[in-house]
């Protein structure tokens, strides 16, 4: 059992967000880059801390090896192609995927760009689930994820991350979130077994209230410098709060810009009151839609869905097959669909991927029951 004692955080990394008007927290592993840092080297200096390799499929590629000097030349066919450990930059497949990762009644999405770059936005609910997600990243990224993001603190969303960082296959660089803490056990085991980065690194410092500053700009914060996925690939913070009674009001909400297509990810975001989440900004259009709340009738507004026009073109929920709260609402399903609003559940798919190009989102197929690869979104 881990007894850790979190205490509120310290602030300890200015340069991080020093011109931003938000609040977030960046937690930086204990591993080097000598190659190609995920943060700007005005933004952290990394230490060195060998890393364990535990599975033997998923080797350190060559001398890519993350805790000595390299040389990355960009022509490691197997580092590029995911099939070993690498922090090399690699040359752009021009392809973005997005996996939402079929957990049952919660999140987990991996983004996976041009450059080989990786993001896995929540980790379930369960350990299963996060077997289950490290089994997923051994096979897709070689275990190795350069940005884990907690859009919120509720276990569906963190549950499942105490699993993956304890089996040793998968290497986490960076752990983004809020900062601040919340009650429970969920939220202990997070803290327990993020305490491996420097955690914390945050503008605010939440032992003031008012220093905890939301989003000010209608258009967001530009967090690439933080969450370098490769040039191709713009990511912007709409919303974070700290302290709402309603911790699905505090979830981060994201935009993930790839050439003209726009995804948006707002873990479980909520609309049903003039002061819960969706109320707070304006997504601008969006072309894939990460459906709040699993499909709840708190969220997914008619005014929200106005504000993405002409789109969602696709929706995702991510919902467990029968389950007790009735997700997703037969109300959020006829929005959707009279937004224009092609709708794909994980409870009906299982494990959905889709792929951009920039001009277009394709959905690519496990079988022959899913219609595809044909553009769903096109430019045209």
């Amino acid at each position: 059992m881990y007894h850790t004692q979190y205490t509120k955080p310290t602030l300890r990394l200015k340069n991080a967000i020093r011109n931003s008007a938000f609040a977030l927290s960046v937690v930086a592993a204990m591993s080097t880059f000598s190659c190609k840092s995920p943060l700007n080297d005005n933004v952290i200096s990394a230490s060195v801390r060998p890393v364990a390799i535990a599975d033997p499929k998923h080797p350190l590629c060559g001398n890519n090896k993350r805790d000595s000097e390299e040389t990355c030349d960009g022509k490691d066919a197997k580092a590029c192609s995911n099939e070993c450990k690498s922090d090399c930059t690699c040359p752009s497949t021009g392809k973005l995927e997005v996996h939402y990762i079929d957990v049952g009644q919660g999140d987990a999405i991996l983004v996976v760009s041009p450059t080989m770059r990786t993001m896995l936005i929540d980790a379930g609910k369960f350990r299963s689930d996060g077997s289950k997600i490290s089994d997923y990243l051994a096979l897709h990224t070689a275990g190795f994820v350069n940005y884990f993001v907690a859009s919120h603190f509720h276990a569906d969303h963190i549950g499942g991350l105490s699993n993956i960082l304890k089996d040793g296959r998968t290497t986490v660089d960076n752990v983004v979130d809020r900062g601040c803490s919340v009650s429970g056990n969920t939220f202990m085991y997070y803290a327990d077994f993020t305490a491996q980065f420097s955690r914390r690194n945050s503008r605010c410092a939440c032992n003031d209230v008012s220093e905890c500053v939301p989003v000010a700009s209608s258009e967001g914060v530009d967090l690439t410098p933080t969450i370098d996925l490769g040039r191709e690939v713009q990511i912007r913070l709409l919303h974070v709060e700290y302290e709402k009674p309603n911790e699905n009001n505090n979830s981060l909400v994201i935009t993930l810009l790839h050439g003209d297509r726009t995804f948006l990810f707002g873990g479980d975001c909520e609309g049903d009151s003039s002061k819960s989440c969706e109320t707070t900004f304006n997504p601008g259009k969006i072309d894939v839609y990460k459906v709040h709340h699993h499909g709840s009738d708190t969220s997914t507004s008619i005014a929200f869905l106005a504000h993405m026009a002409p789109g969602p073109q696709i929706s995702v929920i991510s919902v467990g097959a029968r389950n007790h709260y009735g997700h997703p609402s037969p109300d959020v399903i006829a929005r959707l669909t009279a937004a224009g609003s092609k709708v794909y559940r994980t409870d009906e798919l299982g494990d959905i991927v889709l792929q951009s190009d920039g001009q277009s989102v394709r959905l690519i197929p496990k079988d022959d029951s899913i219609d595809g690869p044909k553009a769903i979104v096109s430019s045209q």
